[in-house]
């Protein structure tokens, strides 16, 4: 399973400033909560409850002003899908093109008993073209493994805070079940390869954050 590959945020975030980060986080759900609609479970069988199932309607690096580390979170997110892209993609899957890339990214909060279902991102296959590259990056997290499967087997990823984990959206991926009182905090994300390859008419448009 090449294409599944893991970034470590190494010093560029003390473990207490993770731990900041992640206070800072959990003091945005509720405000997530209420100021956007439910879009969807996306699959998850998360519930209205869940800030993931508002991931289409906003974009976390919208409060990068208001807390700096997230910008951080943002460059590591960006040199670890140069590297991605430079180590791990296959050039015929986007050719005659220069890349543009934009980011979409969200909150995701867990709590005890609970667990994010079985999902992907996106239906396409190595034999079209990938439109973007999926990823999740754990800051909050106490004991949980994340899941993936790309259709012929299935690879564990034991998480940990400051780890950043790259895979294809057509990768079907899901989490154990959180046996923890701490809240297991990760920030999802997609990057489009070009900010056109955004669907017209959906929110998350409108809130596509690009690299350059």
């Amino acid at each position: 399973m090449n294409y599944l590959q893991s970034y470590s945020i190494d010093n560029r975030l003390s473990e207490s400033a993770i731990d900041n980060l992640v206070t800072f986080l959990i003091s945005k759900e509720q405000e997530i909560l209420d100021s956007y609609p439910f879009m969807s479970d996306f699959g998850t069988s998360l519930t209205a409850e869940h800030v993931s199932t508002r991931s289409n309607a906003y974009n976390i690096f919208k409060y990068i002003d208001e807390y700096p580390d997230l910008n951080i979170i943002f460059e590591f997110i960006k040199t670890s899908y140069w590297n991605y892209i430079d180590n791990v993609f296959l050039p015929k899957n986007f050719t005659n093109d220069q890349l543009d890339p934009s980011v979409s990214a969200w909150l995701n909060v867990i709590r005890e008993s609970e667990t994010i279902g079985m999902h992907k991102h996106s239906d396409q296959h190595p034999s079209g073209l990938w439109s973007f590259v999926s990823g999740t990056i754990s800051l909050g997290v106490s004991n949980t493994s994340t899941f993936y499967n790309d259709g012929s087997s299935t690879h564990e990823v034991k998480n940990a805070a400051g780890e950043l984990t790259l895979f294809p959206p057509y990768f079907t991926h899901w989490t154990n079940i959180h046996t923890s009182s701490e809240p297991r905090v990760t920030l999802g994300f997609d990057v489009l390869f070009r900010h056109d390859h955004a669907p017209e008419g959906i929110d998350f448009t409108n809130n596509l954050k690009r690299f350059s």
